[in-house]
C-alpha cells in the first residue's frame, strides 16, 4: 500500500482528447495537459446528427503508447569494430550514435 502511495497509483480510465490534450503548452519542450479538443459534427456523411447524440457517444478508438527501452551492447564482440580501418565490406560496424540511443 505504500508503494502506491509513493508512485502515485494509476489512473482508474484512460481520457479522451475530448477531455484533455497534451501538448507543450510554454515552449519548454515539456509535455504538460492541454484543452480540449472539440468535435466536428459531419452532417455530410449520414444524415442530420441525432438530437440525443451527446447521450448515446461512445468514443470508437483509443490509441496508446508503450515506450521501450533500448539496451546497447556497445561492447560486444560480435560488433568487429577492429575490422572497420580494413575497409569493404567490413564497414560501419561502428555505429556512434547507438550510445545515445534512448
Amino acid at each position: 500500500m505504500l508503494a502506491l502511495t509513493v508512485a502515485g497509483g494509476a489512473q482508474g480510465r484512460a481520457r479522451t482528447t475530448f477531455e484533455q490534450t497534451i501538448l507543450d503548452r510554454d515552449g519548454d519542450n515539456r509535455l504538460e495537459p492541454g484543452p480540449r479538443d472539440d468535435y466536428e459534427v459531419r452532417a455530410e456523411l449520414g444524415g442530420p446528427p441525432a438530437p440525443d447524440r451527446s447521450r448515446t457517444r461512445v468514443p470508437q478508438i483509443f490509441f496508446g503508447q508503450m515506450t521501450d527501452m533500448h539496451v546497447v551492447d556497445e561492447e560486444s564482440p560480435l560488433r568487429v569494430e577492429f575490422l572497420d580501418r580494413i575497409g569493404p565490406p567490413f564497414t560501419s560496424a561502428y555505429r556512434p550514435q547507438e550510445g545515445l540511443s534512448a
